[in-house]
Order: C-alpha cells, then structure tokens, then sequence
C-alpha cells in the first residue's frame, strides 16, 4: 500500500513517498527555518508528482505527532488531514521521540532521544532496548534544561538497569560536550543528529507496538508535553499565537484540497476547514488548564468542530 509520511516537526522538514514494498519513490528534504506554512505543501505535491502517485492513491498518510515545533507540528497535522481526505486514506502517526527511539536498532541500552524545545531546553523521551533490539517506553516524556536532563538520564539508567546510554536525535547534537562529559560515549554514534527522518516516522507510524512501545494512534496522542514551551509563549503574546496557529492550519488544509482535481474541490473544502477548527480547539482547548487560559473559548468553541463533524 503507498504511502505518504510528512515529518515536519522541527525545521528540517522531509517527505516520503513509500510503495507497497517499503521501498521509497520519493524522498524530499528541506531545511524550512520557521517555514512550514509556506514550504510544506509545495514538498509534498512535489515528492507526489516524482513519485507519480495522486493523493487519492495514497493508502496511508503519517505525520509527526510531536514534541516538536510549535507551528510545525501543527501544519504537518493539517496537511496530512487535507491529502488524506483525497481518498479517505488512512491517517497514522508516531511522536517523535519514540520515531527516533526506534529507529536507532540499539540494544542492551538505554535510548533517549532528544528533539530541540524552546531557548536551549530539549524534549527527552526515555525508551530501554533490550537483547533483541524491541524498544519499550521507560518514563513519560519531559523538557529539560540541561543540568536537570543530565540527572534524568542518570536517574533512568538506574531504573533500566542496563550500562550503555545512546543519546539521539537533533537535540542530542546541542549538548554533544556536556553528554559525553557525563556519559562517555553516549553521543560518539550520531543519530539524526541532522534532524528527525521521515524514514523513521514511517517505519514508528506503521509499527504494532502499542503504548508499551510507545507508540499509540493518532486518536490517542498526547502532546501536553509541549505545554511548557507553548506557556512561555503565550504568556508574551497569547492572542497572537493563538490567532497565527489557526491561520497556519488553515493556510495548510486549504493549500492540501488544491492538490486534488478541481471536481473533488467544493465537497471537501467544508471537511478541511472542520480539520482546521478541530486542530486548533485540541491544541488551544485541550488537556492542560495553562493552555486553557489564554485561548479565545467563545471564538472557537468544541461544539463547532461536534456540529461538523455530525454534518459530514
């Protein structure tokens, strides 16, 4: 079955299109800075048209369900929404540290993959990979600065109870010197060190490992996370984020339905802006009561995204 994976999540940004066999037909790869609005859908339709694949043959669409960049994150979700209601493909999805965690192939060891937050903090995700390679989830993610991270790995290797540490992905780059001062050769083997890879995505989005891997649907994801980051901003300029996220989402959604034929336009650009509105009630009106506080609730209220949802 084709398919579609879109990790944009930080600033390197890649696209992939895979056929039935896993083997890849397209593979677009960008350094995006705070680009994703503009520079996302015009990777796809292309890594689409190399591949010679339309959306409403794609089987399959994944997408990075963070940590990550805020935007990016976010327009990732939307777009893949959008191309996925070309052809009612199936939506699938992989956070990005577990994406790295397992696509490290590490064993006996404790893998902690780093994904770049806010300031000089990261995303620490805690995984333990066994004799066999399987990777299981240890502790629930958290964002560090890094004296306190380093006294997390510390912590967690006692508790996993294995020697060798490995820490990985674009964060684990920003703290190279510290982390082998601490734990030698624990960032001597680089892993996407580049950035996160929409091969892994693929591979975490597809996998059956379930929550005790770490991996869970794209109906279950659990991005509170990402509250500290999303705090900090918002309490400097909350009304602007909140209004900047919602133009990018939809900015997103509308630039996916232009990938279709002109006649499968009208029916679902109504569904489209229903995935815009849903996107931004879960980040804005979700779990966490900080977040909760400075959205605009009369604005965007649930029962919008409920009522269009009972239409479609």
């Amino acid at each position: 079955m084709s398919g579609l994976a879109i990790e944009a999540a930080t600033s390197h940004v890649e696209v992939l299109v895979r056929d039935d066999d896993g083997r890849a037909l397209a593979h677009e790869v960008e350094e995006v800075g705070h680009g994703h609005t503009r520079r996302l859908t015009p990777l796809v339709a292309r890594a689409l048209e190399c591949a010679r694949i339309a959306p409403a043959d794609l089987r399959w669409v994944a997408t990075d369900l963070g940590p990550g960049s805020f935007t990016g994150v976010r327009v990732g979700l939307a777009t893949a929404h959008g191309i996925a209601l070309a052809g009612r493909a199936r939506i699938v999805g992989a956070g990005s540290l577990s994406a790295l965690a397992h696509g490290t192939r590490a064993k006996r060891a404790l893998v902690v993959p780093m994904v770049p937050a806010g300031r000089n903090d990261n995303y620490l995700g805690f995984f333990r990979a066994d004799a066999r390679g399987d990777v299981r989830l240890l502790a629930a993610p958290r964002v560090l600065a890094i004296d306190a991270a380093l006294d997390a790995i510390d912590e967690a290797r006692r508790v996993a109870a294995v020697g060798p540490v490995r820490c990985v992905g674009p964060g684990a780059s920003r703290w190279r010197v510290a982390i082998d001062a601490r734990f030698p050769g624990a960032a001597d083997e680089p892993h996407r060190f580049e950035g996160l890879s929409a091969v892994d995505l693929a591979d975490a989005a597809l996998a059956r490992g379930g929550p005790a891997a770490g991996l869970e649907p794209v109906a279950g994801m659990n991005i509170d996370v990402q509250a500290p980051e999303a705090v900090r901003a918002m309490v400097a300029i909350a009304r602007a984020v909140a209004l900047s996220a919602h133009r990018a989402v939809t900015f997103a959604t509308d630039e996916a339905v232009a990938l279709v034929s002109p006649p499968a336009r009208a029916p679902m650009r109504a569904r489209a802006t229903a995935v815009a509105v849903f996107v931004f009630n879960f980040v804005f009106q979700g779990k966490s009561s900080a977040r909760k506080a400075s959205v605009e609730r009369d604005r965007y209220p649930r029962r919008v995204w409920a009522a269009r949802v009972r239409r479609a």
